[in-house]
């Protein structure tokens, strides 16, 4: 008999693309889904079309909370979970057919921990897809899986766990950070990284990540770019613990991942903020160069085009070159 997998899905205000999202998983090639819906305190029709799908199909189960935010909503879809396996959805984005098939076949037959799937950047307006593959072969060890992390900076995906399939008793151990808004997804998987040992990765597309999304996940989210960076510094001081509970300190490198974290900041603050006033982006680039955590490992690395420009900023206190930077940047590509 096949295993079940819970699918937990937060929803808040999520009308527009939510039958969408749903009917891309109740038309799974894997029938064996428990697939719990949790509205949190929408204002639209978004529970209507909840309550219609529980109607309609008996794996689907519905809770419903005030509005606390996405990591208070998962939280409660964990403590409800019927399957063996586990794995999430954006409510306004899409499974590919056979995905949690894709997913459950890898971790099975690779018996890992935790299965992986590649993904589809999915422009809505244009209709196309663009497939995002960051892992490189079928099996990793956690400490090939960190080497891996390390030399590729992070992808901007790791975070997610909607390309992933967990094991449930080892997502019993592990909850979201509630009150946090941001990166609260990629600590989740921090600590799921703390209990494993093998990881499978499949290499199609087995998700489609909505670009362009008009309705954040929850009400309770905010754009302020200095919280933004206290998150992602938060990010990398658990980062390095990982990888110091797997003796991967001699392969970490500081610099390279708090200059990711710098990228990852700034480019998501200045889109949230694409009609804030110059000066105070400028204002908060300083803040961020100025930060006593980036003294240490500023001269530790190699010179590399992937970090050159914020080693450049950082080192010659230039903050109005990288305010630039992305405020023209962001402004081009939106």
């Amino acid at each position: 008999m096949c295993k079940k997998v819970s699918v937990i899905i937060p929803i808040f205000n999520a009308e527009k693309y939510l039958e969408e999202c749903l009917n891309s998983i109740i038309t799974q090639t894997y029938n064996s889904l428990d697939i719990i819906l949790v509205n949190d305190g929408s204002s639209d029709k978004s529970l209507e079309i909840c309550n219609k799908y529980e109607l309609e199909d008996k794996r689907v189960r519905v809770f419903t909370q005030n509005n606390q935010g996405v990591s208070v909503a998962r939280n409660l879809g964990l403590e409800h979970i019927k399957g063996e396996y586990v794995t999430f959805s954006d409510s306004d984005d899409i499974w590919e057919k056979s995905g949690i098939e894709k997913l459950v076949l890898s971790l099975e037959k690779n018996n890992t921990d935790l299965a992986v799937g590649a993904y589809n950047l999915y422009d809505h307006i244009k209709k196309s897809k663009t497939k995002v593959s960051y892992l490189d072969k079928e099996v990793y060890s956690i400490k090939d899986y960190l080497y891996f992390l390390n030399r590729g900076k992070t992808s901007p995906f790791f975070g997610s766990q909607c390309n992933k399939l967990y094991k449930k008793e080892i997502v019993n151990t592990v909850r979201y950070k509630e009150g946090v808004s941001y990166a609260e997804d990629y600590l989740f998987n921090l600590g799921i990284l703390k209990k494993v040992h093998t990881i499978s990765n499949v290499e199609e597309a087995i998700y489609n990540y909505r670009q362009s999304r008009e309705n954040a996940l929850s009400g309770s989210q905010s754009c302020d770019i200095l919280e933004h960076w206290e998150a992602n510094k938060k990010v990398y001081k658990e980062t390095k613990k990982l990888f110091q509970l797997h003796d991967g300190l001699k392969i970490f490198d500081d610099f390279g991942f708090l200059v990711s974290m710098i990228h990852e900041t700034l480019a998501t603050g200045f889109i949230c903020n694409k009609k804030t006033n110059f000066k105070y982006k400028k204002e908060v680039v300083s803040k961020i160069l100025e930060d006593k955590i980036l003294k240490k490992y500023c001269c530790s690395t190699k010179f590399s085009q992937k970090n050159w420009l914020i080693r450049y900023c950082y080192k010659y206190k230039k903050p109005l070159i990288l305010a630039l930077f992305y405020d023209v940047g962001i402004k081009i590509k939106y």
